[in-house]
């Protein structure tokens, strides 16, 4: 009896272990591009998910923050990066423009609306950048670290967390919260690819002190930043696809019915007559 009591007190105490283990690892800072809008030609399936005529239309997408981690102080203070396109094969046809970025209020504080370019050779406009070294071409959302929102321990920097959101929106995830950063749209042109995909990318630089405040949030009441935890700041790999409409088959059955008819009524006719 003795043996079996302490091989279940050694199990419970390694199952509690790899509990701790788990939520320590889920601790992360994950950004998620969703389209929330298109008008134009365009129709609007989910958040992951457009269907584009080929005339094309607007998409309107959120940039949201979402940051989990052990219970406790968590949110999120800034964060910086890019707005990009990347087709699936076969390669897109399409033209567009991506405008910058505006940030939602509390995140407009010190804030920069990103650099318009092409930065994926797709013919489809980005906004961001890819620089190994400045921060200054990318998005950056930034609320006021001076007021408005919680502090760790009463001092320091301000963060807009789930308990002291600072006038932003947020919704409750599991572990955490996610936080509204801003918005921005496309703009296509010309539109006849097989798919597009457009997502948010982190940035790439090396250097500490620019990596360090790429992003800067707390959870479970610990700050992190861009250097220090780099490898918890993620990008949700679901990203916005954009398809090319497909005709409704039963428009097809339609015309091909309308025009058996109009034969079968044509050589009725001329046998009629003959």
């Amino acid at each position: 009896m003795t043996i079996k009591s302490s091989a279940t007190k050694n199990l419970a105490i390694g199952l509690s272990a790899l509990a701790v283990a788990a939520t320590t690892a889920s601790a992360t800072l994950t950004m998620d591009l969703r389209a929330s809008g298109v008008t134009g030609t365009g129709v609007l399936t989910n958040s992951k998910n457009v269907t584009m005529e080929a005339a094309g239309g607007t998409i309107t997408f959120q940039v949201w923050a979402q940051v989990t981690g052990a219970a406790g102080m968590t949110g999120i203070q800034s964060v910086s990066g890019s707005i990009m396109s990347s087709s699936l094969a076969p390669a897109a046809s399409a033209t567009g423009a991506m405008s910058t970025s505006t940030a939602t209020s509390p995140f407009n504080n010190g804030n920069v609306a990103g650099v318009t370019a092409e930065l994926t050779a797709d013919t489809v406009g980005d906004v961001g950048s890819t620089s190994t070294s400045l921060l200054t071409n990318y998005i950056k959302y930034r609320k006021d670290p001076n007021g408005g929102g919680e502090q760790i321990g009463g001092a320091g920097t301000f963060y807009s967390t789930g308990t002291a959101p600072g006038g932003a929106t947020i919704n409750t995830i599991a572990g955490g919260f996610e936080f509204l950063m801003g918005t921005a749209t496309l703009t296509l042109s010309a539109f006849n690819a097989t798919a597009l995909n457009m997502n948010w990318v982190k940035p790439v630089v090396t250097s500490v002190a620019n990596r360090g405040t790429m992003a800067v949030w707390v959870d479970g009441g610990v700050a992190k930043n861009g250097n220090t935890n780099f490898a918890e700041y993620l990008v949700n790999s679901t990203a916005v696809t954009i398809t090319a409409a497909v005709p409704e088959p039963s428009a097809f059955g339609m015309v091909l019915v309308g025009a058996l008819g109009l034969v079968g009524f044509r050589r009725m006719g001329f046998r009629r007559i003959a």
